[in-house]
């Protein structure tokens, strides 16, 4: 019976390790190539929704501007509010065309060389470098542009805001109601792009969040200058397959 005893523990114990053993870790190339292609479908599902999205709803408000445009109630005031929605609705379109015929820049990234050099082996350090260079550049391009649009949205929210109030406060002929709700609805637009604006340069896109969240894991050069490494102190939380893990770097 003693013997038996020892027997079946002895065989836990050498059982015990193995069964409880944690999958082995995915190297930084592996996990790299795992995550920009996930990452990648997502980037492509929210282009094709935003451009419908955009493409809808710059053709609503470029009716809106030929209505206003061809109506012959409208004294000069409210057409020049006609002019401003028919020329915003145009850019939406024009945006719309665009986020449905060119890729983002994680997509780009997922049919870049390197990433086909990584795929084939992640283990190989020069491709995982070029990479990383790449998707530094990306994410510093991103970074530009988001806060170029963003201030361009600012601007021109602003400026249809003010275009709305005196629309709405001018002291000309009297309103009808169609131009009561007209001088409303160039208030919301304005109104609304000035939050727009305001999301675009506070919202980081998502090449940068993903180069940042690597960053912070790896100990990556900051994107906005790749000559410095990320602050030492941070808590961050870094991309898994499947999940995410929550570091401190200290």
């Amino acid at each position: 019976m003693l013997f038996a005893a020892l027997l079946t523990a002895a065989t836990l114990a050498a059982d015990a390790p193995a069964s409880a053993a944690a999958p082995a870790p995915r190297s930084q190339g592996a996990l790299t190539v795992a995550i920009l292609e996930r990452e990648a479908v997502v980037a492509k599902r929210r282009r094709l929704w935003r451009g419908s999205l955009g493409l809808s709803l710059g053709a609503l408000q470029s009716g809106l501007g030929v209505y206003g445009l061809a109506s012959p109630r409208f004294d000069p005031v409210m057409r020049r509010s006609a002019v401003a929605q028919l020329l915003l609705g145009a850019s939406a379109v024009g945006l719309g065309i665009y986020a449905l015929a060119w890729p983002r820049p994680i997509e780009q990234l997922r049919r870049s060389e390197a990433f086909a050099a990584l795929t084939a082996d992640p283990d190989d350090a020069a491709a995982m470098h070029e990479l990383r260079l790449l998707w530094a550049a990306r994410a510093r391009r991103a970074q530009t542009m988001r806060y170029v649009m963003g201030g361009g949205y600012i601007a021109g929210g602003v400026g249809l805001t003010a275009l709305g109030a005196v629309t709405h406060f001018y002291a000309g002929s009297e309103r009808s109601e169609v131009e009561t709700l007209w001088s409303y609805t160039t208030l919301g637009t304005g109104i609304g792009l000035v939050l727009t604006g305001a999301l675009w340069t506070t919202i980081h896109s998502q090449v940068e969040r993903t180069y940042e969240a690597f960053a912070s894991v790896y100990g990556w050069p900051s994107y906005r200058t790749t000559g410095r490494a990320p602050r030492g102190a941070q808590l961050q939380v870094a991309p898994l397959v499947g999940g995410v893990q929550i570091l401190g770097a200290f």
